[in-house]
């Protein structure tokens, strides 16, 4: 069995998902497990792609449920070409190999994301992006597909409109499924590989109990499925986990918002916690720094919840539990 697909066979069976969770949480089952853990996380690192986030515009057309996108209280900017050249640049110069161009915000939405995609390629990384598509039409789909875009992942979470209309406030379900049906035969149509395509599908209480039939809907359209579990985006009460903090993998791929400030992670959608601002140094500069270098020791021991931000976060009890294994 693939790797994804043995996290989305987990992540599709709530009651495996349980029975795992409180078996590696189990006092002497746990000390063994932290120890295997640890040394497949040193392996992870070291083999593992080095991937940056940049948002190059927070700007976004839908109103998800489980997206705090509303709650956003920054101004809402676009970066502009020459500090994203600048970051870019200074990425592929540190070895990065990824690029993910976006974080609460919909890059469809951005006018200069074809340069963008471009000017990341010439620095010989690869580049690809999460996209609503209510926003991909031909004219769209033909300039991404000539762009040498690697990847491109479908925020759907459905497979029918029923459960597409309680998720995707805003969205458009049939224009949706169009837009992604014909994208895949576009790309089919040229003979093209990539980008490679991936229908991404957050489980949560309104469409988990069709999760496998909307697997089996879009695998039709699409490279590969992905199941994920909706997280708290490190908000509210503690998670009731009752076990240990795992390193999360976030704190290794830094993200920088469209203001250029270099935030924890992919969570802090208001920039709660600034590691560093690349208006002003680089990102070297900002990954050598004390604070940097604080957080990702802290989370690489398993001491991850003395960080508050990361302390009430369930990608640090849950999701992170099992995330090396397949990462």
């Amino acid at each position: 069995m693939k790797l994804t697909g043995l996290k989305n066979f987990i992540v599709s069976s709530p009651t495996m998902e349980a029975i795992l969770f409180r078996a590696v949480n189990l006092p002497v089952v746990n000390v063994l497990y932290k120890a295997a853990y640890a040394r497949r996380i040193r392996g992870v690192l070291n083999t593992q792609e080095k991937i940056i986030t940049i948002e190059p515009y927070n700007l976004c057309n839908l109103r998800c449920v489980m997206c705090p996108y509303s709650k956003m209280t920054r101004p809402k900017e676009m970066m502009d070409m020459g500090l994203f050249k600048k970051i870019v640049a200074e990425a592929a110069g540190l070895g990065f190999t990824t690029v993910t161009l976006q974080m609460y915000s919909e890059p469809l939405l951005d006018p200069h994301l074809i340069e963008r995609i471009k000017l990341v390629k010439t620095m010989g990384m690869k580049v690809g992006f999460f996209t609503n598509a209510t926003l991909l039409d031909e004219k769209m789909a033909d300039a991404l597909l000539d762009s040498g875009l690697d990847w491109i992942k479908f925020s759907v979470d459905a497979g029918s409109k029923e459960d597409y209309d309680k998720i995707r406030i805003g969205g458009d379900w049939e224009r949706v499924k169009k837009n992604i049906i014909s994208f895949y035969e576009k790309r089919k149509s040229r003979g093209m590989a990539a980008p490679k395509i991936t229908v991404f599908m957050i489980k949560q209480p309104s469409n988990e109990r069709n999760i496998s039939a909307h697997k089996t809907f879009w695998s039709e359209w699409s490279d590969d499925v992905n199941i994920s579990v909706v997280d708290n985006r490190a908000e509210g009460e503690k998670p009731d986990m009752r076990g240990t903090a795992y390193p999360c993998f976030e704190p290794n791929h830094p993200t920088v918002l469209s203001n250029g400030k270099l935030v924890l992670c992919c969570l802090d959608y208001d920039g709660k916690m600034i590691l560093g601002d690349l208006k002003k140094h680089t990102l070297e500069e900002v990954m050598k720094s004390d604070e940097y270098k604080r957080v990702t020791e802290l989370h690489m021991s398993f001491r991850g919840d003395e960080i508050g931000l990361c302390k009430k976060c369930t990608r640090l009890y849950k999701n992170a539990a099992l995330y090396w294994w397949v990462a």
